[in-house]
């Protein structure tokens, strides 16, 4: 199964630091209240399926629990490719609320995935780098 990574520009100033749940509940809706329009495998979806990933949107923190958006700050979602134009035309220009921030998703990109070096503990002692597909 080849994967993508769509990458959503965000317009909005601050998040939570600890925005992760939050922002994983505000897209489950809009999954929830848009069920009907996402066919995967010929069945409606109604939350992200297992193959689905998010991640946690990066900024700069403040020592008040915050993270300032920046230029860099993106929504990442990784899915398989054969999905990947749904999720894109589902979340392009939602407006998310996440605890009272609210944070707008625009101007995505498709990405490849590149092969990354991962560095793995075994007991404590490091085990040589592994080329990551």
């Amino acid at each position: 199964m080849n994967f993508l990574e769509i990458q959503f520009a965000l317009r909005g100033k601050t998040l939570p630091a600890d925005h992760g749940y939050s922002l994983y509940s505000a897209l489950k809706n809009i999954v929830s209240e848009n069920s009907s329009k996402i066919i995967l495998e010929d069945s409606p979806v109604k939350d992200f399926p297992p193959e689905v990933i998010l991640s946690t949107i990066p900024g700069i923190l403040d020592r008040q629990g915050l993270i300032y958006l920046n230029r860099s700050s993106r929504l990442r979602l990784r899915c398989p490719s054969e999905q990947a134009q749904q999720w894109y035309r589902l979340f392009q220009n939602q407006v998310l609320d996440i605890r009272g921030h609210l944070i707008r998703l625009i101007q995505p990109r498709l990405c490849l995935l590149e092969p990354s070096s991962i560095v793995t503990l075994s007991q404590g002692k490091p085990m040589r780098a592994s080329r990551q597909h």
